[in-house]
C-alpha cells in the first residue's frame, strides 16, 4: 500500500499511501525465475525473519533454496501485522526498514545491484553500525553464516562511508534518523539518532 519514487538521486524520497484491495500470489511463478532473482528475494525474507520471527529464520536456514508456502505465508503475516498496526509508517511499520537505510544508499551507488542484494548488504552494514554504538547483539556472524549457506551475494561495506548520505533518507525527520536495530533475531527496535551524533562516525 505504500508507493515511492526516486528523486534527485535518492531512493523512495517521494510517495503516497494507497492500500490494495487484493494481494494475489502465484507460488508456481517462482519456478520460472532465474537463480539471481530467487536469491534477490532473500533480502526481504531474511529482513522479516531478523526483525520479527526466529521461526522464519530457522525455516529459511533449513529449507535452503526451497521457498515453501509456509515461508511465504510467514513473510506475508509479518508485513501484514506491521502495516495494520501502523498504516502511515510512523512507528511499528518503520521496523520493515531494517537494512534499508544503508541498503538504499548502496543500491543507488551500484547500478548493477538488485534491491534485495542491496538490502542483504545493508543488513550487514547496520549490524556493524549498531555494534559500534555499543549494542552488541552478536548477530553478524550468524547472518553471514546464513548468507554463505544460501550462497547469497554480499560485500562487506563499511557503514562509515554510507553515513554521509543518511540525512537524505525518508526516515530523516527534523534532523533525526530512525535507525532500525535488533536485540536478537525476532526482536527489533527503533533508535533515533541526531545527525551530529552519527556524523561523528563518518
Amino acid at each position: 500500500g505504500k508507493t515511492g519514487i526516486d528523486f534527485l538521486g535518492y531512493k523512495n524520497i517521494i510517495g503516497a499511501f494507497n492500500q490494495s484491495n487484493l494481494v494475489l500470489i502465484d507460488v508456481d511463478l517462482l519456478k520460472t525465475l532465474p537463480i539471481r532473482e530467487l536469491k534477490n528475494g532473500f533480502g526481504e525474507m531474511i529482513k522479516h525473519a531478523i526483525i520479527a520471527s526466529k521461526e522464519l529464520f530457522e525455516l529459511i536456514k533449513k529449507n535452503k533454496f526451497m521457498i515453501t508456502e509456509e515461508i511465504i505465508y510467514l513473510n506475508l503475516m509479518i508485513k501484514r501485522e506491521k502495516v495494520l498496526a501502523d498504516e502511515f509508517d510512523n512507528n511499528e511499520r518503520m521496523k520493515l526498514n531494517f537494512g534499508h537505510t544503508f541498503g538504499h544508499i548502496i543500491e543507488l551507488n551500484n547500478a548493477d545491484m538488485l534491491h534485495g542484494e542491496a538490502v542483504l548488504n545493508g543488513i550487514l552494514a547496520v549490524l556493524n553500525f549498531e555494534k559500534a554504538l555499543g549494542f552488541d547483539n552478536n548477530l553478524y556472524d550468524e547472518v553471514i553464516n546464513l548468507y554463505d549457506s544460501l550462497e547469497l551475494p554480499y560485500k562487506v561495506i563499511d557503514y562509515k562511508g554510507l553515513l554521509k548520505d543518511v540525512h537524505f533518507d525518508k526516515k530523516n525527520i527534523a534532523g533525526n534518523v530512525n535507525f532500525v536495530f535488533v536485540n536478537k533475531i525476532g526482536e527489533a527496535f527503533i533508535y533515533k539518532l541526531e545527525e551530529k551524533a552519527y556524523e561523528s562516525f563518518n
